[in-house]
């Protein structure tokens, strides 16, 4: 009956403690990485590289940042990375269109990806997030926003490179 009753108050703890874990972490906007800078909390440098590589990009470490690129179509896609201690703190988007069509599809989608990277794991404010991202295309004004603990610019949209960066505020 002790062994039970431990096993019970075992496991109700073991709930507890990952209920509070994943509390904190789906509130948590940034994270400590070891730096002046604070960082996209659980997002590692190497798993972003890894899958942007698998999904076609030419990734190159350079001292703390990563520089990935990659062409589809008619639109070249540049992208730094910043990080410290592993972990994503800022990241700095060019796309190029070769011709003079507005940014759409691909574009767009691209974008929106990155823009809901720091709020992943909550899906209200990530569809929030694309949904101001499609906006402000549409709009075609250069914009700045702060949502949560980044900042959020978005500039030259009606130009045939539109560029767009997120970073601690």
């Amino acid at each position: 009956m002790v062994l039970l009753v431990g096993l019970v108050v075992f496991l109700a703890a073991g709930g507890g403690a990952y209920a509070l874990a994943r509390n904190y972490r789906a509130n948590q906007m940034t994270q400590d990485c070891g730096s002046s800078h604070a960082c996209i909390p659980g997002l590692k440098v190497a798993t972003l590289t890894e899958a942007l590589k698998d999904r076609g990009h030419r990734c190159v470490e350079e001292t703390s940042s990563w520089h990935c690129d990659m062409v589809i179509g008619r639109v070249y896609f540049d992208l730094w990375l910043q990080s410290s201690g592993g972990y994503v703190y800022s990241i700095s988007i060019r796309l190029h269109r070769m011709d003079d069509k507005a940014l759409a599809g691909t574009g767009l989608s691209y974008l929106s990806w990155f823009g809901a990277l720091p709020f992943r794991d909550d899906p209200v404010l990530t569809k929030e997030i694309k949904g101001w991202i499609a906006q402000q295309i549409e709009n075609d004004k250069d914009t700045k926003a702060t949502i949560g603990d980044y900042e959020y610019v978005l500039q030259r949209p009606e130009a045939e490179s539109v560029e767009f960066s997120i970073q601690e505020k």
